[in-house]
């Protein structure tokens, strides 16, 4: 369900600070502007859970690949700029904040 980023970030602060929550692991369905706003909040314990990830829980919570097989990102830094260019110029532009979004892409 879309959300405005202040409702997003006062989210991902509650879970943070109420809730406690040490590490977070979203998937696709949380969307493009949540992703960098729960990596902001959450640093280095913000965990990329793509398709097939595989995350061990423990001490120290880390990310494996299946089977042993390397680790692979499915998109590069210039996949992603292009893809959250095209999402924001789309047909839903206002619902991810339009050309608020666009600066900080770049970034």
């Amino acid at each position: 369900m879309p959300a405005k980023d202040d409702q997003i970030n006062s989210i991902a602060v509650s879970l943070r600070d109420n809730w406690s929550v040490r590490y977070l692991a979203p998937v696709h369905c949380t969307g493009e502007p949540a992703f960098a706003i729960l990596k902001e909040t959450f640093g280095d314990r913000y965990i990329y859970a793509g398709l097939g990830t595989t995350v061990l829980l423990g001490p120290k919570v880390t990310v494996k690949a299946e089977a042993g097989q390397p680790y692979k990102n499915a998109m590069d830094e210039e996949d992603l700029r292009s893809y959250r260019e095209a999402m924001m110029r789309g047909p839903l532009r206002g619902l991810l904040g339009g050309d608020k979004r666009l600066t900080r892409v770049g970034q």
